[in-house]
C-alpha cells in the first residue's frame, strides 16, 4: 500500500523540466481528449524529453500504458540519449492528482527498475494551477508527484513542485537544438528524428548532453542539466598521431550576464574556422603562417603580448614555457584577467590564444627551462621567443638555439619600462648571437634591473607602464612575425638589411631621454617618444656560441653528471685542497670591476650606454683583455680541481647559484681561487658568479680580498663541512 505524504509546509520537493519537454507536453496532451500520455525522459535529474505512448490503450476514462513504451525507453537509454524518471498523462476535469491505477501501475514500474530510487507521476488536467501546480498552456494545469522507495516500508507519494529550466529557449539562441519530444513508433520504427535524439554523457561523475554545433562537426556543446546555473562547455575534437583529442574550448561565461547571447556566442565561435576571413587584413603582409610553429619562452607582461601578436598572425603551433602563476599585479601588465589569478600562467596564456584561434596547436609547459629538454623540445620549431626574467636561463636557452639553428628572437625591459632591447638572431645567417649582443658582458646589459636573489638570480621586477612594456615587446613582435613571414615578405622584408649589415640589436627608448638618445637625436628637435636604435654587432671569435671554435651545450644528463664528478671531489678528503681554481677568458678593465664590485644589492648606479659608437669599442676592449694575470692553458697550477670547475662552468643545464656554491667549495680554510672574467664563460657570468660569490662572503661562507686585477675569494673555516652538511 502506497503511503500518500504531504511535505512540510513551504518545503516541497523540486521536479525539473526543460522549457522544451514542457511545451511538448501541453502540445500533445492539451489538445486531444484526456487519458493520453508516455514517459519521461532525463539527464542529471532534469525532464527533458517526452516520449508519447502512440501505442497506448486510451479511454475517455483511462490509459492503459503500453508494453511497447517500455521497449521505447529501453532503447532510449541504451542510446544514451536519457534515463527514465516517471510518466505523464491527463486526466479528465476534476481530477488533478493521480489516481490508484497510475499509483499501482507507477509501483510496479519502480518494482522493475530496482536501480531507480523514485519515479514522477504528472497529471495535466483543465483548470487553473492550485499552490504547486504548473500552468499548462492557457486552460490546463500540471500537478507533479514522486512516488519515493522508503526502506522498509511501502513507496510514499510526495506532491512535488516544478522548476523550469530555459534550456531549449537559450540553446535555440545559438542555433543547437535540444529535441525536447519523440513516439514509441518513432523510436521503434528508428525514425530520423529518433535517431537525432540528444547523447548524454558523464564528466567527472555529472550527467551533460552533447549537443553538435552547426557546420562544425568537430565542436560540440555540452549542456548541463542545471543550465543556467551551471554554464555550458564547448569541446573542440582533433586528430592527433595519438588518436582523438579533445580539448575544452576556453570561453569566459559571466553568471550575471542573460545566457542566451552568451551561448549564441559561443556556438557562433565555435562554429566558425578560423582561415580567410579572420586572416584577410594580415594574409597581404604575412602570407600563410597556419604551418608554423614558435615556442615562446616566459609568459610574462613580454611573452604574452608577443605570443598573442603570432597567433593573430596565423601561426599554427605555439608552445608556451612559463613556471610561475598569475598574480593580481600581472593584470597591469599582460593579457590575463581576474579568472586567471592563481593559474599556470603557461596554461592560461594557452587558454587565452585558444580564444583568438580555436584550431590552434597549442602546448603548456608548467616548468622552469631547466627542467625542459631543449634537444628533444625546440628542433620541430621555426622560431623561438626568449621573454624570461632569468637572464641565465635565457643564455642557455639561447645557447641551443644557436647550435640547433633556430631562429630566435629575444626581448627585455631596462629600468623603469624606460627603454628596452630586441635581439634578432638567425643561425643560418651567421648573425652574432644573444650572449655576444646582449650577455653580461654587454654593456646594453648594465641597463637591465638587479637580481633578486630571493628569485634565485631572476631580474628585480620593477614599476613600468604596460604601454612602456607594449611599445618594445611590439617591436620584438614585429621581428618575429618578420622572421616567420620570410624575407620575401612585406612583413618580412625590412629585417633583410638589418641582417645583412649586422644590426640585430635594437634599442627601444619610450621616453625622450634615456642614455644616449638626447646626444644622438640633439639636432632633431621633432624627436620623441618611442625612439629606436639598431646597433651592429660582430660575431666574438672567441665566442663559444657563435665563434670559430663552437661548442655544444650541455644536457641535463651531461650537466647532472658534471656536479656529481664535481661533489665526489668536493667530499674527497684526500683531494689537494691547496690548488687555485681561476677562470681566465678575460679580464675586467679597473673601471668595470669597479662598478660590478658593487653589486647589484648595494644601490649604487651602474655603467650606463655611452652612445653606438663607444659600446662596441668598449666590448672589443674588454675582448683584447684576456691576456691578465690569470694562468694559461698549459700553467701547472691547473690540476683536477681546475679541469672540473671549468667543467662545471660550462654545465648550462644547473641552476649557476648551484655551480658558484660549488665552485666556491673547491676551496677550504688554506686555499684560495680567483674569478677573473667580465663576460660569461659558456654562460657562467662573471656578474652573476661574481654576485654570488659576494653572498657568500655576507653570509659568512668566503672572505674575500682584491688584489690587481683580480678579486681573490678565501674559504672560510669550516666551509668544507657546511658544503658536506647541505
Amino acid at each position: 500500500m502506497v503511503q500518500r505524504m504531504k511535505p512540510p509546509v513551504g518545503m516541497p520537493p523540486v521536479v525539473r523540466f526543460s522549457d522544451g519537454a514542457l511545451e511538448a507536453i501541453a502540445e500533445d496532451l492539451t489538445t486531444v481528449p484526456p487519458e493520453r500520455g508516455g514517459a519521461l525522459m532525463g539527464f542529471g535529474g532534469t525532464c527533458h524529453l517526452f516520449v508519447a505512448d502512440t501505442f497506448g490503450d486510451y479511454s475517455v476514462a483511462s490509459w492503459i500504458i503500453s508494453h511497447e513504451v517500455s521497449t521505447a525507453v529501453g532503447i532510449i537509454e541504451e542510446r544514451g540519449a536519457g534515463t527514465l524518471m516517471g510518466t505523464v498523462h491527463s486526466h479528465p476535469a476534476g481530477v488533478p492528482d493521480p489516481s490508484g491505477p497510475d499509483v499501482s501501475t507507477t509501483t510496479q514500474a519502480l518494482d522493475l527498475n530496482p536501480h531507480l530510487d523514485d519515479l514522477i507521476i504528472a497529471i495535466v488536467t483543465k483548470g487553473r494551477a492550485r499552490a504547486c501546480d504548473l500552468q499548462i498552456a492557457a486552460t490546463h494545469r500540471m500537478s507533479v508527484h514522486i512516488l519515493r522507495r522508503q526502506q522498509g516500508t511501502a513507496p510514499a507519494l510526495i506532491r512535488a513542485r516544478v522548476a523550469v529550466h530555459p534550456i531549449s529557449k537559450h540553446l535555440s539562441d545559438g542555433r543547437l537544438v535540444l529535441p525536447a519530444s519523440t513516439t514509441v513508433h518513432q523510436v521503434l520504427g528508428e525514425h530520423p528524428l529518433a535517431q537525432q535524439l540528444a547523447r548524454v554523457q558523464s564528466i567527472d561523475g555529472r550527467e551533460v548532453a552533447a549537443l553538435p554545433v552547426p557546420g562544425r562537426p568537430t565542436a560540440t556543446v555540452l549542456v548541463d542539466a542545471l543550465h543556467p546555473v551551471v554554464p555550458p562547455l564547448g569541446v573542440v575534437a582533433s586528430e592527433t598521431p595519438g588518436g582523438l583529442k579533445l580539448e575544452a574550448y576556453p570561453y569566459g561565461w559571466d553568471a550575471s550576464q542573460p545566457p542566451g547571447p552568451q551561448l549564441a556566442a559561443l556556438v557562433r565561435e565555435l562554429s566558425l574556422q578560423p582561415g580567410e576571413e579572420r586572416l584577410a587584413r594580415v594574409k597581404p603582409l604575412v602570407g600563410v603562417l597556419t604551418e608554423r610553429k614558435a615556442v615562446v619562452v616566459g609568459a610574462g607582461s613580454v611573452g604574452s603580448r608577443i605570443a598573442e601578436d603570432l597567433v593573430r598572425c596565423g601561426v599554427g603551433k605555439v608552445t608556451v614555457i612559463d613556471p610561475d602563476t598569475v598574480a593580481s599585479v600581472n593584470l597591469a601588465r599582460s593579457v590575463y584577467t581576474m579568472r586567471d589569478i592563481g593559474l599556470p600562467k603557461a596554461a592560461a596564456l594557452v587558454a587565452h590564444l585558444r580564444a583568438i584561434n580555436s584550431n590552434l596547436e597549442t602546448a603548456a609547459l608548467e616548468c622552469s627551462i631547466a627542467e625542459t629538454d631543449p634537444d628533444s623540445l625546440l628542433p620541430d620549431n621555426d622560431l623561438v621567443v626568449l621573454a624570461t626574467d632569468d637572464m641565465q636561463d635565457q643564455a642557455y636557452f639561447a645557447h641551443w638555439c644557436y647550435y640547433l639553428g633556430i631562429a630566435h628572437v629575444a626581448c627585455g625591459i631596462f629600468r623603469k619600462g624606460a627603454a628596452g632591447e630586441v635581439t634578432l638572431v638567425l643561425p643560418e645567417a651567421s648573425t652574432s648571437c644573444w650572449n655576444c649582443a646582449v650577455g653580461v658582458g654587454s654593456m646594453a646589459a648594465a641597463s637591465r634591473p638587479p637580481t633578486d636573489y630571493g628569485l634565485h638570480g631572476r631580474l628585480v621586477g620593477e614599476s613600468a607602464l604596460g604601454p612602456s612594456i607594449n611599445i618594445i615587446s611590439s617591436v620584438a613582435s614585429q621581428v618575429a612575425v618578420g622572421v616567420l613571414a620570410g624575407p620575401g615578405s612585406p612583413a618580412g622584408s625590412p629585417l633583410g638589411p638589418l641582417v645583412a649589415e649586422g644590426r640585430t640589436l635594437g634599442l627601444v627608448s619610450t621616453t625622450p631621454g634615456w642614455d644616449f638618445f638626447p646626444t644622438l637625436f640633439a639636432d632633431m628637435a621633432h624627436q620623441y617618444e618611442p625612439q629606436s636604435v639598431w646597433l651592429r654587432i660582430d660575431r666574438d671569435p672567441q665566442c663559444p656560441v657563435c665563434g670559430e671554435h663552437r661548442e655544444a651545450p650541455l644536457t641535463r644528463s651531461q650537466g647532472t653528471q658534471a656536479v656529481d664528478e664535481l661533489k665526489a671531489v668536493l667530499l674527497d678528503d684526500q683531494s689537494d685542497g691547496r690548488q687555485q681554481v681561476s677562470y681566465t677568458d678575460l679580464s675586467p678593465s679597473t673601471a668595470e670591476e669597479e662598478a660590478l664590485d658593487t653589486g647589484p644589492a648595494s644601490g649604487q648606479p651602474t655603467p650606463k650606454l655611452q652612445g653606438t659608437d663607444n659600446m662596441i669599442e668598449q666590448r672589443d676592449t674588454a675582448q683584447a683583455a684576456s691576456s691578465g694575470d690569470a694562468p694559461g692553458p698549459q700553467d701547472p697550477a691547473r690540476t683536477d680541481h681546475d679541469a672540473l670547475a671549468s667543467h662545471l662552468s660550462r654545465n648550462t643545464g644547473v641552476n649557476y647559484r648551484q655551480r658558484a656554491v660549488l665552485i666556491a667549495a673547491l676551496a677550504d680554510s688554506e686555499a684560495t681561487f680567483r674569478i677573473n672574467c667580465l663576460r660569461e664563460v659558456h654562460h657562467v657570468s662573471y656578474a652573476t658568479a661574481r654576485s654570488d660569490l659576494s653572498e657568500l662572503v655576507k653570509l659568512g661562507y668566503l672572505r674575500s680580498e682584491r688584489r690587481g686585477q683580480a678579486l681573490i675569494f678565501t674559504a672560510a673555516p669550516g666551509l668544507r663541512d657546511q658544503v658536506t652538511a647541505t
